[in-house]
């Protein structure tokens, strides 16, 4: 992806965080999926990788239990946490939660975290089949408001009516919703990293 196209999906992205939210993710992802339908973008979903980063925004936005925050660490190098999902498209829904499912699998991803309204996971679970798992947990509300990775404190993504869960997802336990995917779509792209 170019620079440009990388502006332009983060640009998209922003401006719904915007009306949603009234924020917007500053700091890039480290993959960026984009779809467009002509030359306009219709969805976009990013992937930060354990692998580059010394802790993932689930490690930094909750406050995890010893437990939770060892497991993660332990399998760093094979963990990718799925963010900046914005969609008004259907078929682009399906490619990036594809790509993004895809890349995954291609470089090794055993685990898929997320921070998600119960309404995106329980989405990913019935029309893709991918199995996820929400855990409660609570939110750092100390790190989320001064939190300066945002345009502004991202307050009103997790501190809403129906706040945001720790999503979790085991990559091999996803093999029925590539099957189908695959089934319906053809082979996937192939993403070299």
């Amino acid at each position: 992806m170019t620079p440009d196209a990388m502006a332009e999906g983060l640009a998209f992205c922003a401006e719904r965080y915007e009306r949603l939210y009234r924020t917007h993710w500053l700091v890039p992802p480290d993959v960026l999926f984009v779809v467009k339908r002509g030359e306009r973008i219709v969805s976009t979903a990013a992937l930060e990788l354990g692998s580059k980063r010394p802790e993932i925004d689930t490690e930094k936005y909750f406050l995890l239990t010893p437990g939770m925050r060892a497991f993660i660490d332990r399998h760093r190098q094979k963990v990718v946490e799925f963010g900046r999902f914005v969609s008004d498209d259907w078929a682009g829904t399906r490619a990036v939660v594809r790509a993004s499912m895809a890349f995954g699998r291609q470089t090794g991803a055993e685990f898929f975290f997320a921070i998600a309204p119960p309404s995106v996971y329980l989405h990913m679970r019935e029309d893709f089949d991918v199995p996820l798992c929400a855990v409660d947990v609570p939110v750092n509300k100390s790190v989320v408001q001064n939190d300066a990775s945002w345009s502004s404190p991202p307050v009103n993504y997790f501190d809403s009516d129906v706040p945001p869960s720790v999503i979790f997802g085991i990559a091999p336990f996803a093999d029925v919703a590539h099957a189908k995917l695959d089934a319906e779509f053809g082979a996937p792209p192939s993403f070299f990293v």
